[in-house]
């Protein structure tokens, strides 16, 4: 009879290592910055309520009106989009129609045209370099002084209205 063979050690040790420390470094600095897990959940309530708010500066470029303009229909208020850099309205209604509209700053290191999407183009006379495509919806991107301002609409919209939002949002 042989020996009996040892098992042998999970072959990513160090990598399962790494992500087990990782998840419970971010719990702890969550926990930490939440607050306590006694409070009820009020400090993630909040912390949410505030995620959702239209505190960002792209939630200031566009009235909830000037976006129901732009939808054709009314929409919710404003809350922050893109890790903070943008902005996004939903429609009140998003069943039939446009569904929301999103505004992003960036800085202009961040510019990407997305050259592959359908009726994909550049446009002249926005800004120093600018694209509109047709990716579900227009998305409209434009190079402004240091800033990569994107506009983007959830459903179908005229092209003229997206570069209608494309030349204010660089304005402002």
């Amino acid at each position: 009879m042989g020996l009996a063979e040892a098992p042998v050690p999970y072959k990513n040790q160090n990598m399962k290592n790494a992500i087990f420390t990782g998840a419970t470094v971010a719990i702890l600095l969550a926990t930490q910055t939440v607050g306590r897990a006694d409070d009820g959940g009020a400090a993630i309530k909040n912390l949410l309520e505030h995620q959702r708010s239209a505190a960002g500066p792209a939630c200031k470029m566009f009235s909830k009106s000037e976006v129901a303009g732009f939808l054709g229909k009314p929409v919710k208020d404003g809350h922050l989009a893109g890790m903070g850099s943008g902005c996004q309205w939903e429609a009140v209604d998003p069943s039939h129609g446009p569904r929301g509209f999103i505004v992003n700053r960036r800085p202009k290191g961040d510019y990407n045209e997305i050259s592959g999407a359908p009726r994909f183009k550049t446009i002249k006379g926005i800004g120093t370099r600018a694209f509109i495509a047709d990716d579900g919806g227009w998305n409209a991107g434009a190079i402004s002084g240091n800033a990569y301002t994107l506009v983007l609409f959830q459903g179908d919209v005229p092209e003229a209205t997206a570069l209608k939002a494309l030349r204010i949002a660089i304005t402002r």
